[in-house]
């Protein structure tokens, strides 16, 4: 169940944390349940981890790892049906 918090890197608005784990996937997005708070001085929501098969993976993007738009995750490298994701967010509380 998510549990409500501050974003004290954002600003002090209040949202929930959520965590979201995916298996069985291939090709290059991901599609999330929520939208995730935005940092108001980045394209990069904060904070925000992705973890393929226990490693975090680069905000940067490129081939080892993701950019974020909306509720979708674009991976630099696609999944393959054994990988493991978690990720990590806040979202906002309507």
């Amino acid at each position: 169940m998510p549990q409500p918090m501050t974003d004290i890197y954002a600003s002090s608005a209040p949202g929930l944390a959520g965590s979201e784990r995916f298996t069985g996937l291939t090709g290059l997005v991901i599609g999330l349940a929520k939208a995730p708070l935005l940092n108001p001085n980045s394209a990069i929501p904060t904070p925000f981890r992705v973890s393929k098969n226990g490693l975090l993976l680069d905000p940067a993007g490129g081939a080892g790892g993701y950019t974020v738009a909306g509720n979708s995750v674009t991976l630099g490298t696609a999944a393959i049906s054994g990988d493991v994701f978690v990720i990590d967010y806040w979202y906002q509380a309507y």
